[in-house]
Protein backbone atom coordinates (compact mmCIF):
# COMPACT_ATOMS: atom_id res chain seq x y z
CA UNK A 1 0.00 0.00 0.00
CA UNK A 2 1.43 3.34 -1.05
CA UNK A 3 0.63 5.60 1.91
CA UNK A 4 2.02 8.72 0.26
CA UNK A 5 -0.17 8.34 -2.83
CA UNK A 6 -3.17 7.55 -0.60
CA UNK A 7 -2.51 10.71 1.43
CA UNK A 8 -2.35 12.77 -1.77
CA UNK A 9 -5.55 11.14 -3.03
CA UNK A 10 -7.38 11.93 0.22
CA UNK A 11 -6.34 15.59 0.04
CA UNK A 12 -7.30 15.79 -3.62
CA UNK A 13 -10.72 14.27 -2.91
CA UNK A 14 -11.44 16.86 -0.22
CA UNK A 15 -10.30 19.66 -2.54
CA UNK A 16 -12.49 18.47 -5.40
CA UNK A 17 -15.54 18.15 -3.13
CA UNK A 18 -14.99 21.73 -1.93
CA UNK A 19 -14.48 22.93 -5.51
CA UNK A 20 -17.67 21.22 -6.72
CA UNK A 21 -19.74 22.54 -3.80
CA UNK A 22 -18.39 26.05 -4.46
CA UNK A 23 -19.45 25.66 -8.09
CA UNK A 24 -23.01 24.92 -6.97
CA UNK A 25 -23.01 21.11 -7.03
CA UNK A 26 -24.54 20.54 -3.61
CA UNK A 27 -24.68 16.78 -4.26
CA UNK A 28 -20.88 16.68 -4.29
CA UNK A 29 -20.78 15.78 -0.61
CA UNK A 30 -22.41 12.42 -1.48
CA UNK A 31 -18.95 10.99 -2.14
CA UNK A 32 -18.08 11.58 1.51
CA UNK A 33 -19.93 8.59 2.87
CA UNK A 34 -19.50 7.81 6.56
CA UNK A 35 -16.79 5.27 5.83
CA UNK A 36 -14.90 7.67 3.54
CA UNK A 37 -15.17 10.44 6.17
CA UNK A 38 -13.73 7.98 8.69
CA UNK A 39 -10.84 7.02 6.39
CA UNK A 40 -9.85 10.51 5.15
CA UNK A 41 -8.03 11.69 8.30
CA UNK A 42 -6.33 8.31 8.63
CA UNK A 43 -5.19 8.43 5.01
CA UNK A 44 -3.97 12.01 5.32
CA UNK A 45 -1.81 11.08 8.32
CA UNK A 46 -0.62 7.85 6.65
CA UNK A 47 -2.16 5.67 9.38
CA UNK A 48 -3.84 3.12 7.10
CA UNK A 49 -1.78 -0.06 6.99
CA UNK A 50 -4.26 -2.54 5.55
CA UNK A 51 -6.58 -2.23 2.54
CA UNK A 52 -10.14 -1.18 3.30
CA UNK A 53 -13.07 -2.63 1.40
CA UNK A 54 -15.53 0.18 0.84
CA UNK A 55 -19.12 -0.96 1.18
CA UNK A 56 -20.97 2.14 0.01
CA UNK A 57 -19.70 2.89 -3.48
CA UNK A 58 -23.02 2.54 -5.31
CA UNK A 59 -24.61 5.70 -3.90
CA UNK A 60 -21.88 8.11 -5.01
CA UNK A 61 -21.43 6.32 -8.34
CA UNK A 62 -25.16 6.57 -8.98
CA UNK A 63 -25.06 10.28 -8.21
CA UNK A 64 -22.40 10.90 -10.83
CA UNK A 65 -24.70 9.57 -13.52
CA UNK A 66 -28.13 10.60 -12.28
CA UNK A 67 -27.35 14.18 -11.26
CA UNK A 68 -25.24 16.91 -12.74
CA UNK A 69 -22.23 15.56 -10.86
CA UNK A 70 -21.37 13.80 -14.09
CA UNK A 71 -20.08 17.19 -15.17
CA UNK A 72 -17.55 17.15 -12.29
CA UNK A 73 -14.95 15.00 -14.00
CA UNK A 74 -12.20 15.98 -11.57
CA UNK A 75 -14.36 15.04 -8.58
CA UNK A 76 -15.24 11.68 -10.05
CA UNK A 77 -11.59 11.03 -10.86
CA UNK A 78 -10.50 12.00 -7.34
CA UNK A 79 -13.18 9.78 -5.80
CA UNK A 80 -12.29 6.79 -7.97
CA UNK A 81 -8.57 7.29 -7.30
CA UNK A 82 -9.15 7.39 -3.54
CA UNK A 83 -11.27 4.22 -3.70
CA UNK A 84 -8.63 2.44 -5.80
CA UNK A 85 -5.81 3.34 -3.43
CA UNK A 86 -7.64 2.76 -0.13
CA UNK A 87 -8.66 -0.69 -1.38
CA UNK A 88 -5.02 -1.21 -2.51
CA UNK A 89 -6.09 -2.50 -5.89
CA UNK A 90 -2.51 -2.17 -7.21
CA UNK A 91 -1.59 -5.17 -5.04
CA UNK A 92 -4.17 -7.47 -6.57
CA UNK A 93 -2.63 -10.38 -8.51
CA UNK A 94 -4.71 -9.53 -11.58
CA UNK A 95 -3.42 -5.94 -11.68
CA UNK A 96 0.17 -7.04 -11.06
CA UNK A 97 -0.10 -9.57 -13.92
CA UNK A 98 -1.65 -6.97 -16.22
CA UNK A 99 1.13 -4.49 -15.48
CA UNK A 100 3.69 -7.22 -16.22
CA UNK A 101 2.04 -7.88 -19.60
CA UNK A 102 1.81 -4.14 -20.38
CA UNK A 103 4.77 -2.47 -18.63
CA UNK A 104 4.30 0.76 -20.56
CA UNK A 105 0.54 0.94 -20.10
CA UNK A 106 -1.97 0.94 -22.93
CA UNK A 107 -1.89 2.97 -26.11
CA UNK A 108 -4.94 5.13 -26.57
Amino acid sequence: MDKKRLCEAAEKLEQEVERAVSAGYENAVCVLTSEVRHLLPLAKTEQIDEPARLQFKAGPAWNFFETQLGECVALEGAWRRFCWLVEDRDSSPEIIADKARHPHGYDA
